[in-house]
């Protein structure tokens, strides 16, 4: 009888480390029951294989008990995964092979029980296939369990995406740049089981690319794991390069910005299957930036890269990060870290922006908006006819910032529902501290007042305003440009060429 469940099958004998009055017992245990005492002598590898194996043999049964005690044993202990993303690897490339060994040791650190590679492993390894080949070898060499999904610089993007950022249809996904994955990857999807949950990987690149066949395959693929992860009753976690959405599944994206999730009508296909399930979690790449938040009852991770952070102003703030991501997933919860790496790369990628040629000043970048709001952009503590729809458009290019004393205390109700951040400070050495972490030099800064002074004097451009209120001569002496009003000088960050022409040589 199986010391584990008390089933009848024959099993292996085993011997249980934990000591008892100086001696360690031997048992004889089933497969399933394997997984609770072998584990550790394994390191997790044969032991996960054979409880796998044990659990699909239950579920094609049907035998519902048994399900439920391969499960709670496999329960017991965490699952560690650690993602990993973007890595852009190039055999031609120093600095690809002195990453993959930093991350080999902090890996190799962690010892997780699997490992997950969400996409863009190589740099266009669809342009160069031998790639592949060294990239897994590479991969493999972790030591850790792994499954790989494909992202579009391994096989390409959907042309409707790809469109967004060049002219070029090479970067299109094809059939044959998939075979070439497959030919060296054997798949581009995976299921992994683990206690209540389910680990599912797909391929983001085919969703709505055209590829009618592939696609087809992998839906209905996906719909038999759904049904056996229906009678399991299992939390289920996507793995997929490609972001299903930004921020919200019903958002409109009409610019470049749409590039970094999938199709609209992928997603529509692929929501439809997943509302049948417990999804619990999307972890995701490609955007080259640290994101996690709740969008209830799903948790999303955007895992960095270990390259460079690429900043589009519609991502959330703060996640220029280096790095991956290690998941823990236990009975009924999960959990999340950023492990941040340091090893040198690019400077931070300014997505969808404009730059601004002048002569005599160089080239201007406008990543950042810090505005003033008292006497800037209202009177008497009411926002300005016409200043909403003009921050709602700079919005799209630019992360904006209001940095207020508040003085009649009206600030939240003014800018409710606007896409900017609210800082309330005291002085103008607190705004001045406030842009030096908003990065000066690709900052520009509007302000009407004497606390504006060092805020404006600091950013790449300093604007003054004469509002309502009036404007502090201080001001006037450190801004580059001086505007009627904050109308006139918002719509110069809209007609950028009109800055050019007052501040050339």
């Amino acid at each position: 009888m199986c010391a584990g469940c008390d089933c009848s099958r024959r099993g292996r004998r085993v011997r249980d480390r934990r000591k008892f009055m100086g001696r360690c017992d031997v048992l004889r245990v089933c497969t399933g029951c394997l997984w609770l005492y072998d584990r550790r002598q394994l390191r997790g590898r044969a032991a996960h294989a054979s409880v796998r194996v044990a659990l699909t043999h239950a579920l094609e049964q049907g035998n519902r008990h048994r399900v439920a005690i391969i499960r709670n044993h496999m329960a017991r202990d965490p699952f560690t995964v650690v993602q990993l993303s973007d890595l852009h690897l190039n055999p031609k490339v120093q600095r690809s092979i002195d990453c993959l060994s930093h991350l080999r040791q902090r890996v190799g650190a962690i010892g997780p029980d699997l490992m997950v590679v969400t996409g863009d492993v190589t740099n266009d390894g669809f342009r160069d296939t031998d790639s592949f080949a060294w990239a897994r070898h590479e991969l493999e060499r972790f030591g850790v369990p792994m499954h790989v999904v494909p992202g579009n610089h391994d096989v390409g993007a959907a042309a409707v995406l790809n469109r967004l950022i060049t002219h070029d249809p090479s970067g299109d996904v094809r059939k044959e740049h998939v075979d070439a994955w497959l030919d060296v990857y054997e798949a581009d999807r995976f299921a992994v089981q683990h206690g209540r949950w389910t680990l599912i990987g797909l391929n983001s690149q085919i969703m709505g690319a055209g590829l009618i066949d592939a696609e087809r395959r992998q839906l209905e693929w996906l719909d038999r794991k759904i049904s056996a992860m229906q009678v399991a009753d299992q939390n289920v976690a996507v793995f997929m390069h490609t972001l299903p959405y930004m921020r919200s599944p019903d958002e409109q994206i009409d610019d470049m910005s749409a590039y970094w999730s999938i199709p609209p009508s992928a997603l529509q296909v692929l929501m439809q299957r997943l509302q049948n399930v417990n999804l619990r979690l999307f972890a995701t790449g490609h955007v080259h930036w640290y994101a996690s938040f709740l969008r209830d009852p799903v948790q999303h991770v955007w895992c960095p890269s270990m390259t460079m952070a690429i900043d589009d102003p519609k991502f959330p703030r703060g996640g220029d990060k280096i790095g991956f991501v290690l998941h823990t997933f236990e009975d009924e919860t999960m959990s999340h870290q950023l492990v941040e790496v340091d090893i040198e790369t690019g400077e931070t990628v300014l997505f969808h922006r404009k730059s601004l040629d002048i002569p005599g000043r160089g080239t201007l970048a406008f990543a950042n908006l810090a505005l003033d709001f008292t006497g800037t952009l209202s009177r008497d503590g009411m926002l300005l006819p016409g200043v909403a729809p003009r921050l709602i458009e700079l919005a799209k290019q630019m992360r904006i910032t209001v940095m207020t004393a508040d003085t009649f205390g009206k600030v939240d109700d003014a800018l409710a529902d606007l896409p900017v951040e609210v800082h309330i400070v005291k002085t103008g050495q607190d705004k001045a501290r406030m842009l030096a972490d908003l990065n000066p030099q690709v900052t520009v800064a509007i302000g009407n007042g004497r606390n504006d002074v060092a805020m404006v004097q600091a950013a790449v451009l300093g604007i003054a305003v004469c509002g309502p209120e009036g404007m502090a001569g201080e001001l006037i002496r450190v801004a580059d440009v001086v505007c009627r009003d904050i109308l006139e000088a918002l719509d110069l960050l809209v007609h950028r060429l009109r800055i050019k022409a007052t501040l050339r040589d």
